[in-house]
């Protein structure tokens, strides 16, 4: 038996608070032209031949 007067606590129950998402607004973007690229030519690198032992050895005598 409790008391009188004493009167129970109720518990709270805690709500969540829910976020809002904010939405981002899309811009409307601009369609850009497509300029044509003229190719340009590769020039082919000559590859130095890097001498080997053997040849070295042979340009000498």
């Amino acid at each position: 038996m409790r008391g009188i007067g004493k009167k129970k606590k109720k518990k709270k129950k805690k709500r969540k608070k829910k976020r809002k998402k904010k939405r981002k607004k899309k811009k409307k973007r601009k369609k850009k032209k497509k300029k044509k690229k003229k190719k340009k030519k590769k020039k082919k690198k000559k590859k130095k031949k890097i001498p080997k032992a053997s040849e070295k050895g042979r340009k000498i005598t």
